[in-house]
């Protein structure tokens, strides 16, 4: 019986338009008055969960809100859960790394995004189209990201480092993954770093620990490569249609996309 859903949100939850369907609403709604607590599993941090225009309607059936990529987690009334940082040290060394190459450095902390004013001036030559909007909307300038690490008590919850190709970006990933932190590619010319024991997969068991709710009564959806260490900690995943084949491969049920609600056909079919 399953008792807890984690839903990722972009490429899952959303659709193309980057809103959440009435449809999948309506399932979730269905099922949470029913008893299943519903966590939402998301790359992003909250000020860019609440750019969501649509994220209003589904907050009242969300029981919790695990943040960039499992670092973080609130429940609804905005409480912390779990709060995983790296240190300003960290920052720097990973900076140190990557700083031969042109690159657009931001940083995660306490549900906000930062950036040095310079990158935002440039964004566009590093970030997809599809998420414009979001980083206009969402990002806070500072003249110094190094100097801000530093001074922000308790550490930095992700880094975002986003490059101009896609080869730029396996080089970096190659650099960072030589030490001793979580890495995931996002898109073709991003990676995200973490502090080691931070994924998706031990967001989830970490929140499920706390609800003493057992593996095989979890089930998770997501589409991408931050997505794959759910199957660790779930007893069913799901694969979204648009989802990547690395995902696919190792799901146990494969939803339509998240055009056509592959969020509600697959609760539909499931629950």
């Amino acid at each position: 019986m399953i008792k807890l859903v984690a839903l990722d949100l972009d490429g899952t939850l959303l659709g193309s338009d980057k809103q959440i369907s009435s449809q999948n609403v309506e399932i979730i709604k269905k099922h949470h008055e029913k008893g299943i607590n519903f966590v939402i599993c998301t790359g992003r941090t909250l000020s860019e969960v609440y750019h969501i225009d649509s994220i209003k309607n589904l907050l009242p059936y969300t029981d919790y809100t695990i943040l960039t990529n499992g670092s973080a987690c609130i429940d609804k009334t905005g409480n912390t859960i779990f709060d995983i940082r790296i240190n300003s040290e960290d920052v720097k060394n990973i900076h140190s790394k990557l700083d031969h190459m042109s690159m657009m450095f931001e940083l995660y902390s306490n549900g906000k995004v930062i950036c040095s004013e310079k990158s935002l001036k440039e964004y566009k030559d590093y970030i997809n189209p599809d998420f414009y909007k979001l980083v206009e909307d969402t990002r806070m300038t500072v003249p110094d990201i190094l100097k801000f690490s530093e001074d922000e008590q308790g550490g930095i919850n992700m880094i975002l480092a986003s490059f101009l190709s896609n080869s730029d970006m396996k080089k970096a990933y190659e650099a960072v993954n030589t030490m001793d932190y979580y890495i995931t590619q996002v898109g073709e010319r991003a990676i995200e770093v973490h502090h080691s024991s931070v994924d998706k997969g031990n967001g989830i068991s970490n929140l499920a620990e706390k609800l003493g709710i057992n593996k095989e009564n979890i089930l998770s959806i997501g589409d991408s490569h931050n997505d794959l260490t759910m199957r660790k900690a779930v007893g069913t995943l799901v694969s979204m249609g648009n989802g990547i084949d690395e995902l696919k491969d190792i799901s146990d049920f494969i939803t339509s996309t998240n055009d056509d609600f592959g969020v509600y056909h697959a609760l539909n079919k499931l629950l």
